[in-house]
């Protein structure tokens, strides 16, 4: 980095490459630096690191030399540590000729501190310190002869000398037995690398220090490594087909002419939607909706997109926000300026499909896989120096175990990819324009690709699609086959069904089925549809059950119909209440996000007073106080709308229920469906498990999941149904 005259530094990108001079993927690797000079060195570096993670991966990406040269332009590439090639042909006593024309190849020439080389005397390469030093002046000479820029750099991988442990924690950790015997790469200051080089004489140490370091970062441009601009893909005549959709639809629903309420909210939608170039967005999920509809399957909706009149209309969503009274502000923002973040479940069997589909819906243009980075956590860290400190049979207090992880903690530890996200790539751009790709590092040799950044990073460039796998739609779709029942014909005033609901009888019934959901539904006594939305509500959302809703329902204080469950409540509650509505529904996004509750909202007493002034009761704004997270109402009906639907095929078609639960449990031993006995043993021994002290969450949560699975087949067996 160069820090200029207004005190702010310029980064220069890049990166340490593993160069093959030859094509021959298991040949001999060097050491490279490549630097970024400009955007077209920045496209062309994204192709290096994607072209060798792709094509020339043998146990670490390596980049070719023909690769290199045919991607060149904007790069400025030197010759590395004394793994590079040029040091290497010198240890190896290569002719003067033979050196020249390999350091021909480079833009630059480098030479580091005599420590950085020094495990070349410990394996006997080198004789002495005198010999690195000579090699060091061998490459300054050459430099001089061939005129290119020698510099002196550090080969720095970590900041101060005594941030040494965390590398070789982290070497130790990935098996390397030469952790312990790394040089000492930290980052030397001007005055020291002055020193380290004053062999080479005063005006020369000054020279490759200071002088040739300024002159390479002059070469290189200030830029940044993710683009600002916005590429999106268009769908030609999108902002007419919607209109054309959504009226259409609407019509159907509503009847025509639309009810005044309906049409007013349908065009300020459509107004919002068209004026803000969101358009393409509806529709290419619109599409993917309807072909997996065609295809026989449900699609849920997650989050708010179902907050949207317009997705309804058009088939994206089966949730009604006129019926639920589902403000479309909590999706779109109270302008409806904010961008749509839209997330749907599919069948986990057709995710792969709807993924293909996108291709099709685009015509031209790519997809990735959004990629993922997998860090350290501090569970992982702590158990790293642990294990660090045992194998060398030091005696090392927790204290400073703990102090040491935290130097570790969050490190970039693997690459993933996001269970659903697309990348979407639109027409006349490359992938290269904004990330490198590569195959996900759990399985190198697929066909799939993934963004080699993680997603987060390039969100702002770039539309992600959050086509996600789900049980529920799966589930639905095979009951439907062995039924002959339609999913979506089903009454969802269904009283028998309405009643097993309300009476907690939901074992392998989603979203109501577990221990805690249950509980809730014996405490709250719920009777209506409305008010299992509210119980999704309370069960999703963090800290508006326990210690806030449960203690005003046990104290009679608020009814289940009352108190807040979903985020959406509060401003429908506050414009009831008469509040202006954009106040209403900026109280609603300051409780939701857990700003009162974490005490960052400036103007919660200016809130609290107008709420005061507007007969609010004192307990709502206390409960608004302690609330931390909050669930979107579209989500929770969403939700609740398939999760009635099982239900009821739990109660008219059991013997389909249960098969298809099971079915799609493929974790579940079978056997235990047709011996009682052992179910119960097996029942006892998690019940066991789960009073033990000692569990880590994930562990909870898996012995929970396995306790409900058994109870459902008892229950199934119970009822005398055999499978």
């Amino acid at each position: 980095m160069e820090r200029t005259e207004d005190n702010e530094f310029k980064v220069i990108y890049g990166m340490e490459g593993y160069y093959l001079p030859s094509n021959d993927a298991k040949g001999k690797t060097y050491h490279i630096s490549i630097l970024v000079k400009n955007a077209i060195g920045r496209k062309n570096l994204y192709k290096l690191v994607s072209i060798s993670n792709l094509d020339y991966f043998y146990k670490k990406p390596t980049i070719t030399k023909n690769v290199l040269t045919e991607n060149r332009e904007g790069l400025l590439v030197g010759s590395a540590c004394q793994k590079g090639e040029v040091y290497r042909a010198i240890v190896e006593g290569k002719s003067d000729e033979e050196i020249e024309q390999i350091a021909n190849f480079y833009d630059y020439l480098e030479i580091q501190p005599i420590e950085n080389n020094s495990s070349l005397i410990t394996e006997n390469s080198i004789k002495d310190e005198r010999e690195l030093e000579a090699i060091n002046i061998k490459i300054v000479e050459l430099g001089a002869k061939l005129n290119k820029i020698v510099v002196a750099t550090g080969d720095v991988h970590f900041v101060n000398k005594e941030d040494e442990i965390y590398r070789q924690i982290l070497m130790s950790a990935q098996g390397d037995e030469y952790a312990d015997e790394q040089s000492p790469l930290y980052f030397r200051t001007t005055e020291e690398m002055l020193k380290e080089f004053e062999y080479l004489g005063k005006e020369k140490a000054y020279e490759v220090v200071v002088t040739n370091t300024n002159k390479i970062a002059d070469m290189c441009e200030r830029i940044k490594p993710i683009l600002d601009e916005k590429c999106y893909p268009y769908i030609e005549n999108s902002e007419i087909e919607i209109k054309e959709l959504a009226y259409k639809g609407a019509y159907n629903l509503y009847g025509n002419p639309l009810p005044i309420k309906v049409k007013e909210r349908l065009d300020k939608e459509l107004n919002s939607i068209i004026e803000n170039d969101f358009s393409t967005l509806y529709m290419i999920w619109q599409k993917l909706v309807k072909k997996a509809n065609d295809d026989g399957y449900i699609v849920g909706s997650r989050g708010s997109v179902a907050s949207s009149l317009v997705a309804y209309c058009i088939g994206m969503t089966e949730v009604d926000p006129i019926k639920y009274n589902i403000p479309f502000e909590t999706f779109a923002g109270f302008n409806g300026e904010k961008e749509p973040d839209i997330d749907l479940n599919f069948a986990g069997e057709y995710q792969k499909s709807a993924h293909e589909y996108v291709n099709t819906i685009l015509e031209e243009g790519t997809t990735v896989k959004a990629g993922t980075i997998g860090t350290i956590s501090t569970k992982t860290a702590y158990e790293h120096v642990k294990k660090y400190f045992t194998e060398r049979e030091m005696t090392v207090d927790d204290e400073v175990i703990e102090k040491i992880a935290q130097g570790i903690e969050g490190i970039k530890r693997t690459t993933g990819m996001h269970p659903g996200g697309v990348i979407v790539v639109p027409k006349g751009r490359e992938i290269y324009d904004f990330t490198p790709v590569q195959h996900p590092a759990n399985d190198p040799n697929s066909n799939v690709l993934t963004t080699h950044f993680d997603y987060h990073a390039i969100k702002g460039n770039l539309l992600k699609l959050d086509i996600l796998g789900h049980d529920t739609p799966t589930i639905l779709h095979r009951l439907q086959e062995i039924t002959g029942i339609n999913p979506t014909t089903i009454d969802l005033d269904d009283n028998e069904t309405m009643n097993m609901i309300c009476s907690a009888d939901t074992l392998g019934i989603p979203e109501v089925g577990t221990k805690f959901v249950r509980n809730i539904i014996l405490e709250t006594k719920p009777t209506t549809f409305d008010e299992l939305i509210k119980i999704s509500g309370l069960s999703h959302g963090t800290d508006v059950w326990w210690n806030n809703a449960q203690d005003l329902i046990n104290s009679g204080t608020a009814t289940l119909k009352e108190i807040i469950a979903c985020r959406d409540d509060i401003m429908n509650y506050l414009i009831e209440m008469r509040i202006e509505p954009k106040i209403a529904f900026e109280i609603m996004e300051t409780v939701r996000k857990g700003r009162v509750r974490n005490n960052r909202e400036t103007h919660w007493e200016e809130y609290k007073r107008v709420m005061t002034e507007h007969n609010v009761p004192k307990w709502y704004i206390e409960s608004c106080e302690k609330i931390a997270y909050m669930f979107p109402k579209a989500h929770a009906v969403a939700y609740i709308m398939n999760s009635f639907r099982i239900a009821w095929y739990k109660v008219h078609y059991p013997e389909a229920f249960y098969k298809i639960y099971f079915e799609v449990k493929p974790n579940f031993d079978m056997k235990l469906l047709n011996d009682k006995e052992k179910l119960l043993k097996r029942l006892q021994e998690l019940e066991e498990k789960l009073e033990e002290t000692v569990k880590t969450p994930c562990e909870y949560l898996q012995i929970s999941s396995e306790k409900e699975e058994c109870q459902l087949a008892l229950e199934m067996l119970n009822r005398n149904i055999s499978i």
